[in-house]
């Protein structure tokens, strides 16, 4: 079947109430006790009411005591459809053998797997897994049901640890549990190229996850769902009438599909690539110079950290770096000034860094290896260095030996990355993108975090600005020195002071939209506290927000001919009144997915995701376009790195700052 997929069974019903169990909610422990206590039956509650019905879908007998039977509608109540016509699937799953069901807490999502192991190997099993869950739309004050199916792999060790390190396999420094090793990407390398099946694991993979072998097996269980669902009565005379999936365009008006253009990027003088011209970005810099052309300096002196016994290799390297810097990004002159290491040891690293002055110094290239990823952080070389050019405002540019030994096939590639992320942190900015005009003034924030040892969330905050009618990425910063909140309104009122901080550096005018780029959903007690904090300061103009949350965990997936084509870049389907899929790159297996929070007020969402598309076309870590716009990339880097840097003696915490308007992390 040719044209636009997405992955969504689309179901109708015959009527739109159902009779149903109803009890009033008390609390957590009597909530809890009431599970406890009717294992036969499934909960769920709903505002201040607690709905059920038997987890067999037999005929309901006597009531639990409190409750009564009440008619609810399928538009006032939807989570209550979706978890019927859940547990529904499930109860028939259950009654196959050979598979194992379970509800990943985090995403919501059932997951079903075959015990059919996919792969050959007396260590190392591969097993396919179903992923699916339900899904309303709302849209002209209607909702639209459907189940969106996914597919994915799940790798595991055959034999526990013990076995393992019988037949020869290292387990000393792997993650596991209960004497099982978990396959992750750690062990999991180490174990193909410890038994040399690389090459026999990655082609099986390859195969398994391609689009078209996705689509098929996506087809497979939505053609057992038909079959269960179809025609069924499901629930007190609740019957699927439609169970059917849409090539998009389709009858269904809520999936609207268009196409985001790419943004035009510009250069020195407003220079830009004419249509009908065919030149790569760095091309393009080099024909007409980066876009702060005029504000370079004469000269930069760059330290090269590198030790002994890779002296040469570096040199070697720096050299062709070099020549990127002069060519493309026009640098006039560039003095290198080296600092060597006697070994790759911390303290030949400590030694080297104080053997001269830092002055004058605009930025650092650090050489390490990839046995340092296994030094705890605080004993980490590159960590170190980084920590202490950090402490004098210099940035740093990370380069591993591995990389300079690549391939002469790759080489190009990485000169080009590596050279653009070194001109912009020498505060070169070597392009800027379009922005259409508004009648308001636009100031993006974006909030986004990390994940610490302690599995808990670091937050941090970006700006990008409007500056002679383009956009351009401004100011980063972690919240509270990069510490995690134990007291979530701390959190708030941080939030709320440090967005406020960005925001006094430029000029408010009468007419202005602030529009707020969030990783997480956001939250009344927090977020939209804070916001709403913000915007009270300006209740003398005319404000607009806008709230989007930026998805990229999640069930839905687009096709194209069946999976045998990549889906279009740029390709945009909206689901919902409030929500879009995007799909950034052809290659990518999931589109990002965005929602609009109902308190937002300006409600163009065609817009706001076309906007947060171009700002993946901002990030000056490649030359690709990201995934993530920098509002999100950015803090995400910068807490990402600062959560390991605090592990290091002696940084100054105050230098962040500092350094607030250097893309010194990229």
């Amino acid at each position: 079947m040719n044209g636009l997929q997405l992955n969504y069974l689309e179901l109708k019903f015959n009527k739109d109430q159902i009779a149903i169990a109803e009890l009033n909610y008390e609390n957590k422990e009597w909530f809890a006790k009431l599970k406890e206590m009717n294992k036969d039956k499934i909960f769920k509650r709903d505002g201040n009411k607690v709905y059920y019905w038997n987890r067999d879908f037999s005929t309901m007998g006597d009531l639990i005591s409190g409750a009564k039977i009440s008619t609810i509608d399928i538009n006032e109540h939807p989570f209550i459809f979706c978890r019927i016509i859940e547990s529904y699937i499930i109860y028939k799953m259950s009654m196959i053998n050979g598979y194992i069901i379970w509800l990943d807490k985090y995403s919501n999502v059932w997951k079903i797997e075959k015990e059919t192991n996919l792969y050959t190997d007396e260590g190392l099993a591969v097993y396919r897994v179903i992923s699916f869950n339900m899904y309303f739309n709302s849209f002209n004050d209607q909702k639209t049901y459907g189940i969106v199916v996914n597919t994915e792999l799940k790798t595991r060790f055959i034999k526990n640890k013990y076995e393992l390190e019988n037949s020869g396999f290292d387990t000393r420094g792997l993650n596991g549990k209960d004497e099982i090793i978990f396959a992750n990407k750690k062990a999991l390398n180490r174990y193909l190229e410890s038994t040399q099946t690389s090459n026999k694991y990655n082609t099986l993979i390859k195969t398994q996850l391609s689009n078209n072998y996705a689509y098929k097996e996506i087809n497979k269980f939505n053609s057992w769902l038909k079959s269960v669902l179809y025609n069924q009565t499901i629930f007190n005379n609740l019957t699927i009438t439609y169970c059917k999936t849409n090539i998009i365009p389709s009858d269904n008006d809520v999936f609207d599909a268009k196409f985001l253009n790419k943004p035009v990027k510009y250069f020195c003088d407003d220079s830009f690539v004419q249509n009908g011209d065919r030149l790569y970005v760095n091309e393009a810099i080099k024909k007409f110079k980066p876009y702060n052309y005029s504000d370079l300096k004469n000269e930069y002196n760059i330290a090269i950290v590198c030790p002994a016994e890779h002296q040469g290799v570096t040199e070697d390297f720096i050299k062709k770096i070099e020549h990127r810097l002069l060519d493309t990004f026009h640098l006039s002159k560039i003095n290198f000034i080296s600092f060597i290491a006697k070994t790759t040891s911390l303290e030949s690293y400590r030694e080297a860094i104080y053997s001269k002055s830092l002055s004058g110094i605009d930025l650092a290239i650090v050489v390490v290896l990839d046995k340092f990823k296994e030094i705890e952080d605080n004993k980490s070389p590159y960590l170190f260095t980084k920590s202490k050019f950090f402490n004098h405002e210099i940035p740093t540019q990370e380069v591993r030996l591995e990389t300079m030994l690549a391939s002469s096939t790759m080489l190009p590639f990485t000169l080009n990355n590596i050279s653009l992320n070194i001109f912009a942190k020498l505060g070169g900015i070597p392009w800027v993108v379009e922005k259409l005009d508004n009648i308001k003034q636009e100031f993006i924030i974006g909030i986004s975090s990390t994940l610490n040892k302690d599995n808990k969330k670091i937050f941090g905050v970006a700006t990008v600005f409007e500056f002679n009618g383009k956009y351009y990425q401004s100011d980063c910063v972690p919240l509270s020195d990069y510490y995690s909140f134990e007291d979530k309104n701390e959190y708030a009122k941080k939030l709320e002071l440090t967005i406020s901080h960005l925001i006094e550096k430029v000029k408010v005018k009468e007419n202005v939209r602030f529009i707020f780029h969030l990783t997480k959903s956001p939250s009344n007690k927090y977020e939209i506290k804070a916001i709403n904090n913000i915007l009270q300061k300006y209740e003398n103009y005319n404000v607009q927000y806008a709230l989007i949350k930026i998805g990229y965990f999640h069930n839905f997936r687009l096709f194209k001919n069946e999976g045998l084509q990549y889906v279009s870049d740029g390709q945009y389907v909206r689901i919902s009144c409030n929500e879009a899929l995007v799909q950034f790159k052809g290659s990518d297996k999931n589109p990002v997915r965005f929602t609009l929070h109902k308190d937002s007020t300006f409600k163009d969402m065609y817009a706001l995701v076309r906007q947060v598309y171009w700002f993946s076309y901002l990030s000056y870590r490649s030359y690709k376009p990201a995934r993530k716009p920098v509002t999100t990339l950015y803090p995400w880097l910068i807490t990402s790195l600062l959560e390991k840097m605090k592990s290091i003696e002696g940084l100054d915490r105050d230098m962040i700052l500092r350094m607030e308007d250097k893309l010194w992390f990229i």
